[in-house]
C-alpha cells in the first residue's frame, strides 16, 4: 500500500520542514514549496492526495492556487 502524499506550502520555510518532518514521522510522504508558484509547478509534475495551504502568500495565495 502506498503511502499518502501531502505538499505543504508556506512561505515560512522553518514551518514547512517542521511539518515535513512531523507527517513523515506519521508515515506519510510529503514535499514542500515556499510559494504559490513552486506548488504550482510540482502540481504540474506530480500528484497529491491531499494540500496544506497558507492562505496569505505573496504572488499565488493558497486559495487562488485551488482555484
Amino acid at each position: 500500500m502506498r503511502k499518502p502524499r501531502l505538499l505543504i506550502v508556506d512561505d515560512n520555510l522553518d514551518l514547512v520542514d517542521a511539518e515535513r518532518a512531523a507527517l513523515e514521522h506519521e508515515g506519510f510522504d510529503t514535499a514542500g514549496a515556499s510559494s504559490g508558484e513552486q506548488a504550482r509547478s510540482l502540481l504540474e509534475q506530480q500528484f497529491f492526495d491531499l494540500l496544506l495551504l497558507d492562505e496569505q502568500m505573496d504572488g499565488i495565495s493558497g486559495p487562488k492556487l485551488l482555484a
